[in-house]
């Protein structure tokens, strides 16, 4: 795996870059600890990668497991049936 302090990196970016995506991920650090990751990805893996990483869809996956630990759950069924009616169908 790649290390750059984050100084190397602002300096020599486009060699960077050019290293992730023939080598894998780089660790950018500051003052020699971890500060950020920078990956290689496809065009289509962008929505996945935006959506696995976003701190309200963590936020709500751990919302809905709590929910379902204290059995505050329904059929999906229902929940069809209760779209339906705000939306007016």
């Amino acid at each position: 795996m790649i290390t750059v302090g984050i100084r190397e990196l602002k300096n020599r970016t486009s060699e960077y870059i050019r290293r992730v995506r023939s080598e894998g991920p780089l660790i950018i650090t500051s003052n020699g600890r971890p500060l950020a990751a920078m990956i290689p990805l496809e065009p289509e893996e962008v929505e996945d990668f935006l959506i696995a990483h976003s701190p309200r869809v963590k936020e709500a996956i751990r919302k809905g497991l709590r929910d379902i630990e204290k059995g505050r759950t329904f059929a999906v069924d229902e929940l069809i049936e209760e779209t339906e009616e705000e939306l007016g169908r």
